[in-house]
């Protein structure tokens, strides 16, 4: 028999249980992703981080991406990303970035090129870990946007900058002299 005690106890009981499912669904985008060391959405339309596997590329071209950016030099590939990019319908860039050395005017200059051409689709960039896709994300700041030295390396980090940011923080505050 139903009473009004008992009632009350059943609704309680199904709004908890709404609540608890409800708080287990996924339904942000970035839940949906591969998982790719060190991934970042730091813009609606770019993702950061680390080397990507051929699955990882697949599931990136699924979700919308359009362009792949690597920094790795080729010396550090075992594998034909372009071809394997491309076969997926993405365009492939790539700036070889060694280390901080190559952090520089020059790969700058690449840098905003690939961007420009990029424009607003959806694009990743990858180096092995992120590291370097923030180094060259704090330079670009630094010397095309104008941002003193602890802006570009917050966003820097923000973009996945770690282990470089020692020597680019004393390339900056050197280039600010």
């Amino acid at each position: 028999m139903l009473t009004p005690k008992r009632i009350k106890f059943l609704a309680v009981v199904a709004l908890g249980t709404l609540v608890a499912l409800t708080g287990c669904s996924k339904s942000s985008e970035a839940e949906s992703l591969p998982p790719i060391a060190n991934l970042r959405q730091p813009t609606d339309k770019i993702l950061t981080g680390g080397q990507p596997s051929k699955e990882d590329l697949a599931e990136l071209a699924s979700s919308g991406v359009k362009h792949v950016l690597n920094l790795r030099p080729a010396s550090e590939m075992d594998w034909d990303e372009k071809s394997y990019v491309e076969s997926l319908g993405m365009t492939y860039h790539t700036i070889p970035v060694a280390g901080a050395k190559d952090v520089n005017a020059e790969t700058d200059s690449e840098l905003a090129k690939t961007l420009k051409e990029i424009g607003d689709e959806k694009a990743f960039l990858h180096c092995a870990s992120g590291n370097r896709v923030g180094a060259v994300i704090a330079y670009h700041e630094f010397t095309e946007k104008g941002a003193n030295v602890e802006t570009a390396i917050s966003t820097g980090k923000e973009w996945g900058l770690t282990k470089l940011e020692e020597p680019l923080r004393t390339k900056l505050q050197e280039m600010s002299q």
